[in-house]
């Protein structure tokens, strides 16, 4: 199953780049305090492979209008704008690109590989656990390159983003609801196909299959279907399977 997740900001990290553009009226600038709060939001979240292609796009947007809010900020701050003040703001537009512009490319180009790297990992996890049956977390991560614990998180989103059926991780091993394991379910229909002997087959003898019995006359092994009567070919004696 190929997997096309694709991360989005949420309602606090927007909250987070609205910091970046408020001004007060009084002069007072506090849009640097929004990307300050958004590399702590990454530096607190990136380990989680979830959060990598969000936290690429939070700070590419939050470095774009901290740098589009100084550029604004320069340009009302020139009494008078002559050839000297146009020279001037374009140095400060080229120095603070640098500084900010080419991290927020940067950051943007990010965005797409982390989202493919993830999802080859949900794909490759869906395999084994819904394919092959696999519900080791440390076999898991072994059979996809990773550290159990990492395995263990992307497992937890996908199970709370319904990619896999509900259930939980405990002891290191995945435990599903009964019924939504497709394995449990194949076992389950191989178990009324093939009934195990001497369980569950006593209270209805029409459901057993052709029976092999020993002859009491000469002792040799004859194949009777319920409720058949069949002669043994050797003695004569007639068999009766009850």
């Amino acid at each position: 199953m190929d997997f096309k997740y694709k991360s989005q900001l949420t309602a606090f990290d927007r909250v987070i780049l609205c910091t970046t553009v408020l001004i007060f009226p009084a002069g007072y600038v506090i849009f640097p305090l929004g990307l300050v709060i958004a590399l702590i939001r990454v530096f607190s979240t990136h380990f989680h492979r979830s959060c990598k292609g969000r936290n690429h796009r939070l700070l590419g947007w939050a470095f774009t209008l901290t740098y589009l809010v100084t550029m604004f900020i320069f340009l009302i701050t020139y009494d008078e704008f002559g050839p000297a003040e146009a020279a001037e703001s374009i140095a400060n537009a080229v120095v603070y690109g640098a500084f900010l512009l080419l991290p927020a490319f940067i950051f943007f180009s990010l965005i797409g590989p982390s989202d493919r790297n993830f999802n080859r990992l949900l794909s490759q996890y869906h395999w084994l656990v819904m394919e092959r049956g696999i519900t080791s977390v440390r076999q898991i991560a072994l059979e996809t390159r990773q550290s159990p614990i990492p395995a263990e998180r992307d497992l937890n989103f996908m199970i709370n983003h319904r990619m896999l059926p509900l259930g939980v991780i405990e002891n290191g091993m995945l435990k599903f609801m009964p019924g939504s394991y497709p394995f449990e379910q194949q076992a389950e229909a191989s178990e009324e196909v093939h009934p195990q002997p001497g369980i569950g087959n006593h209270e209805n003898p029409d459901m057993q299959g052709p029976r092999a019995l020993e002859c009491p006359g000469c002792g040799a092994r004859v194949v009777v279907a319920p409720h058949e009567q069949k002669e043994c070919e050797y003695c004569g004696n007639v068999i009766i399977c009850a």
